[in-house]
Parts: structure tokens; sequence; C-alpha cells
């Protein structure tokens, strides 16, 4: 006899879905908050201490956490293993980090490519303005979203609600004041009048320019941006326009 749960799904694999769950969460506490007691990540999963403590085991074994301290857990080198195999498998990354280096090239400022993933920035590719143009690949940023141009176009492509919420999680986060519906027009605003996101002497940056493109099924974000020198607009359009028309382009080859 298989017993199974009101959704009709076997209990063992319930069970099995609800530990690869814990599991992921749990990496991911401890790739967003280093290293962590068995205590403290059981409570940030709200699970029993015991349980922790198993799921703990499993990753181990597997080579994705270690004990660098009798009484902490961190991510073992089996996740970078992991991480650098997928990478294989995702062209973007490689799309953008060579359109990033072609854009800081030609225009000697700052280029950066990104999409939203779990509400948070995801940096594919990114390349300071002072950089001696090798691209930092596959950044998980914790820069706030409603501080950051990229953030705004994306946050706008998913609309005006989904965009009010996100500004409005982001700046909670700070403890920030913001008005999620200034922001929201501000954007507008600038998409109307210059086809793009392009905001002069803002968080810091003498200009932030930033386009949309389509990447897999998802939005993704191309920027150029300087805190040191200017561009004329015209020729940044023409190199967001062109760079976003490659990115597409060599990810349908």
């Amino acid at each position: 006899m298989i017993l199974e749960t009101k959704e009709g799904m076997p209990m063992k694999e319930e069970k099995g879905i609800q530990s690869l769950e814990r599991g992921m969460a749990l990496l991911k506490i401890l790739s967003e908050k280093g290293p962590q007691t068995a205590s403290t990540l059981a409570r940030g999963l709200g699970i029993h201490q015991s349980s922790a403590s198993r799921l703990l085991l499993s990753l181990q074994k597997a080579g994705f956490v270690r004990k660098p301290a009798y009484h902490s857990f961190a991510l073992d080198y089996g996740v970078l293993s992991f991480a650098g195999i997928a990478m294989a498998h995702f062209p973007i990354i490689g799309a953008s980090a060579k359109i990033s280096a072609l854009l800081h090239n030609e225009t000697g400022c700052g280029a950066a490519v990104a999409i939203l993933q779990d509400d948070r920035l995801l940096y594919l590719s990114r390349i300071a303005s002072s950089s001696d143009g090798r691209p930092i690949l596959v950044d998980d940023s914790s820069f706030p979203l409603h501080r950051s141009a990229l953030g705004l176009l994306l946050a706008h492509g998913k609309g005006k609600k989904e965009f009010c919420r996100l500004m409005k999680n982001s700046a909670e986060s700070l403890g920030e004041p913001v008005s999620e519906l200034g922001l929201y027009r501000m954007v507008t605003d600038s998409l109307s009048k210059h086809g793009i996101l392009f905001l002069r002497d803002w968080q810091g940056h003498k200009f932030n320019a930033v386009r949309l493109f389509e990447a897999d099924g998802r939005q993704g974000a191309l920027a150029i941006f300087s805190g040191q020198k200017d561009q004329p607009l015209g020729k940044l359009k023409a190199c967001l326009e062109k760079g976003s028309l490659e990115i597409e382009s060599m990810l349908r080859k």
C-alpha cells in the first residue's frame, strides 16, 4: 500500500521534494550569509535542528558543504564545480561578456548585462569604467533595485504593480523612504523621450544608459555607465541597440 497526500502525491515522493527544497534553501542561506551553525540554519528554514543536521550531512557527502570550524558549516568547492559545469549551458553568459567588453573598449565606460532573479539583480557580466577590460561573470548582487538603473528598467518591464512592489521591498530592506510611483514615472518618461532609460548625475554616476532585450524567453538589460566621463546620447543609444541585437543574434545560433 502506498500512502498518498491530499493532492494524490505519494508520501515518499512528497518528502523527497520537501528535502530538495530545504536543501536548496540551505545552500542559498550559506551563499548569502557565509558560515552558519546548524541551529541557525534550522531557525532560518523553520525546521528542527535534527532535520537541518541530516540535510547538512547529505550535502557534506555530496561535496557541497564543509565544516570550516567545529560548530559551523560553509559552502564547499563542489558548489563551484557544479556552477562551472552549469555555466557552459548558458550561452547568454558568454554573449554578455563579449558585448560588455566590446562596449567598454568602444566607449571607455563601464558596461553590464543583468537579469532579475528572485527579486534580485543578477549580473551576467560587468566591467567597471576603470577596469582593464576583463568582465566579472555571474555576480548575484545585493545592490538595491531602487538605486540601480538596470534594476529600475528590468522592474519596469514587469508592469506598474510589480514595479512598485519590487521598489517598496528594496527600499524597506534598507529602511529608506522611496516614492515607487515617482520612480515608475521617471522610467516611463525617459523611455518615452529617449527610447532607453537615460539618467544623468544619478547614484554617483555621470550617466546611466540602459536598454532591454530578450534573452531565452525572459528580459535582460544592457547598460553603459560612467562616474567620470560623459557620452553623447546618440552614441549611447546606437551602442546599446547594436549590443542588444548582437546578444539576441548570438543566442539564436
